[in-house]
C-alpha cells in the first residue's frame, strides 16, 4: 500500500528524541544479534497496538539510531500457531524519515492490513484469532503478538467496496483535494455497512474532506463561525481513533481545526489524548502543541498547510513559520 504523505509530510525536527518512543505499548525485547554483521544501533520494532478488530490496518514501526547498512525488513505472519507466511509488501509502502533532535533517529513505518497479487486483495487479518508477526532487519529480529476480534458483519465486503480507495482514506494527506469517487464510495458503505469500522474510517474521509473544502474557501479565516461543526465532528473521530496510528491523522486534522476556531485548550485536548507517536502526522501534531505550549496566551493558528518545511520539500506546518494574529 502506498502512502502519499511519505513525500508529502516528513518529520519535523526538536519534538523527538531517543527516549520519547519509549511510552508506545508493544513493543518486544529484540533477540541479540551475532557475529561480525553490522548491526542495529538502538533498535526499536513495534506495532501500534496489541488488539484490532478484523480486516482492520495495523501500523508496524521501526526506529533505531542506525539501521544495519542496506538491510530491509522481513515480515512474516503467523495465525493460531500455524506455519510462518511471508509478507511480500511493495518497498515504496515504507515511510522513512528522520527524526532530529539530541540523537537522531531513523524511521521506518508501514501500514499492513493485505498484501495483493495479480490484482486480488487479500486481508492479512481476516479471521478472529491470535496472530503474530515475526519481523527481522539485518541481524536483529523480534515476535510481535497481535489479538484480532470477531468482525462486524458486513465487514469484509465494506473494504472490498472501498477498494483501491483504501489508501486515499487511510493516507489522506493535506495537499491532495478529496477525491469525489472516493468520497461516493464512502457515502455508500456508510449508507450499507454503518456499523462497521470500514464505515468510521470512510467518515474520518467525509468529515476531512468537508474541512478541506472550509479552508480552500476561508482559509485561516473564519473562526468558530466557519469551522466550529466540522471540529466538533472531526474531533469525534480524532477521539474514536486515538488509541492507535490512525488517530494521529485524526488527531492532526482535529487539532488544525480547533486552532482556526481559537479554542486552544480544547486543541491540547486533542493532542494530549493521542495514544502513540509512530507516523509523520505526529511530528505535526506535536509542532502544533509545541507552539501553543510556548506562548502564555497564543493568539496563533497554524500555518498554511502546504507551505513546505525548511529544508525539506515536505507540506506540513511547522511551528517554526506559524502565523500570529495581531
Amino acid at each position: 500500500m502506498r502512502m502519499n504523505l511519505a513525500s508529502k509530510f516528513l518529520a519535523s525536527v526538536c519534538f523527538i528524541s531517543a527516549t520519547a518512543f519509549a511510552p508506545i505499548l508493544h513493543a518486544q525485547p529484540l533477540i541479540p544479534p551475532t557475529g561480525e554483521v553490522a548491526q542495529n544501533k538502538q533498535l526499536r520494532i513495534q506495532i501500534d497496538r496489541a488488539k484490532i478488530r478484523a480486516f482492520e490496518p495495523v501500523y508496524l514501526c521501526l526506529t533505531a539510531e542506525q539501521f544495519s547498512p542496506g538491510a530491509e525488513a522481513e515480515i512474516q505472519i503467523s495465525h493460531q500457531a500455524d506455519v510462518w507466511q511471508p509478507i511480500v509488501l511493495p518497498a515504496k509502502d515504507w515511510v522513512k524519515t528522520q527524526l532530529t533532535g539530541p540523537v537522531v533517529i531513523l524511521r521506518r513505518g508501514i501500514i499492513l492490513q493485505a498484501t495483493e497479487k495479480n490484482g486480488i486483495r487479500s486481508f492479512l487479518f481476516n479471521t478472529a484469532g491470535d496472530y503474530k508477526l515475526r519481523v527481522k532487519i539485518g541481524p536483529d529480529s523480534t515476535t510481535l503478538n497481535l489479538t484480532v476480534t470477531p468482525p462486524e458483519a458486513g465487514e469484509e465486503a465494506s473494504w472490498n467496496t472501498l477498494g483501491d480507495r483504501i489508501e486515499d482514506v487511510l493516507e489522506n494527506s493535506f495537499p491532495n483535494p478529496p477525491e469525489q469517487g472516493t468520497k461516493d464510495a464512502c457515502a455508500r458503505i456508510i449508507r450499507k455497512y454503518p456499523k462497521t469500522l470500514c464505515a468510521s474510517y470512510c467518515q474520518s474521509y467525509l468529515s476531512i474532506s468537508q474541512f478541506k473544502a472550509l479552508f480552500e474557501k476561508n482559509s485561516r479565516g473564519g473562526g468558530k463561525a466557519v469551522y466550529a461543526q466540522v471540529t466538533e465532528d472531526l474531533q469525534k473521530i480524532a477521539d474514536s481513533f486515538h488509541e492507535g496510528f490512525f488517530g494521529e491523522l485524526t488527531a492532526f486534522y482535529a487539532a488544525y481545526a480547533k486552532g482556526l476556531t481559537g479554542d486552544f485548550p480544547g486543541m491540547l485536548a486533542i493532542v494530549d489524548g493521542m495514544k502513540t507517536h509512530m507516523t509523520p502526522w505526529n511530528e505535526g501534531v506535536m509542532e502544533m502543541r509545541a507552539e501553543v505550549m510556548s506562548h502564555l496566551a497564543p493568539k496563533m493558528i497554524p500555518v498554511d498547510p502546504g507551505k513546505p518545511l525548511p529544508n525539506s520539500d515536505a507540506a506540513v506546518p511547522s511551528a517554526k513559520d506559524s502565523i500570529l494574529q495581531k
